[in-house]
């Protein structure tokens, strides 16, 4: 009963209210190993899994330091059961200047035209998952500033318009990946050193679609992360694409496309959140503000590969819509 009354106290409680103590801080606040403090230390930890569980698409970030909050920099253990928000959740309606009504690359230059519809539903899932706490890295390598993260993110675009067609999806881009964050600092407070290292040891993106649609590609990462202010922070990456065969390359120029890096800055004003991502020949602005438990969301595309399908060629979108969650 305890345990249900709680649970419905935590879903009731919007936003920082949520933000209950990191296992670090159950560890410090009851030290002791007598039956008194170990029963305290245990309740602790309940109530901060069960945070972090309930809280997934509703509760803000604790603080201002966004770097801090999204990649969990305090934590020590979080449960393989409670999936952390990773890019934004959202669902728009979008719109293209440029249709790309036949999809080629190097390798398969003709593809059938497709009936296409210029305004399309786009939307994006994206979680991660840890798999090895910092707390095992400290018994393997005697260092808890390591954690290991499995992620996944799916962006699709559905021709939900085109009734002739069964309202088809254009394109889905699927993307799991093994993320080891390694945490360079020991406080929140903004700086110009970094606060944490990225490592992307293996991200694969694909489409899922047969030639002459197939595209995908590998890649591994190195990405740097600043809080330059409480409400600004800034992510910077470069990658490296890992070679494959190239009788089964879909897409051989990819990189003249894609670029070798990638910038995504960040400014968050109370719940109202804005995101600029620039990306070799690409650009991508977003922006959210607060509309009861969700957000009304805007975003503005320009550039090569706004989709995996659409990675040489040029348009500019338009989107409007709904975000879900602390993104």
């Amino acid at each position: 009963m305890r345990r249900l009354f709680l649970a419905l106290l935590l879903l009731a409680v919007p936003g920082a209210a949520l933000a209950a103590r990191s296992a670090a801080q159950c560890r410090d606040e009851f030290p002791g190993d007598d039956a008194q403090h170990r029963q305290e230390r245990l309740k602790c930890y309940d109530e901060a899994a069960l945070a972090t569980s309930t809280s997934l698409l509703t509760a803000s970030p604790a603080s201002g330091a966004r770097l801090w909050d999204s990649w969990r920099l305090s934590e020590r253990d979080i449960p393989l059961g409670a999936p952390q928000l990773y890019h934004p959740i959202y669902f728009i309606a979008r719109y293209s200047d440029s249709l790309n009504y036949a999809p080629a690359s190097p390798a398969h230059p003709l593809s059938p035209p497709l009936n296409l519809r210029r305004t399309e539903a786009k939307f994006q899932l994206s979680f991660k998952s840890e798999i090895v706490s910092p707390d095992s890295f400290q018994r393997a390598l005697n260092s808890d500033r390591f954690r290991l993260w499995l992620g996944y993110t799916q962006q699709s675009n559905w021709q939900v318009l085109d009734v002739n067609d069964s309202r088809p999806f254009r394109n889905s881009n699927y993307t799991p990946e093994f993320i080891v964050t390694t945490r360079l600092s020991n406080n929140d407070s903004p700086s110009l050193t970094p606060k944490l290292l990225n490592i992307g040891l293996w991200e694969h993106q694909s489409n899922g679609q047969s030639d002459p649609l197939s595209r995908g590609w590998n890649r591994s990462y190195l990405q740097g992360g600043w809080q330059l202010a409480d409400n600004t922070s800034l992510l910077v990456r470069v990658w490296q694409r890992l070679s494959e065969n190239p009788r089964s390359d879909d897409n051989p120029d990819i990189v003249s496309y894609m670029g070798r890096w990638d910038l995504l800055l960040r400014r968050d004003l109370g719940r109202t959140r804005a995101s600029l991502l620039l990306r070799g020949r690409f650009v991508q602005f977003d922006w959210g503000v607060p509309v009861g438990s969700s957000q009304f969301h805007a975003q503005i595309t320009s550039g090569y590969g706004e989709t995996l399908l659409d990675y040489n060629h040029r348009q500019t979108t338009v989107g409007i819509g709904y975000s879900f969650g602390a993104w």
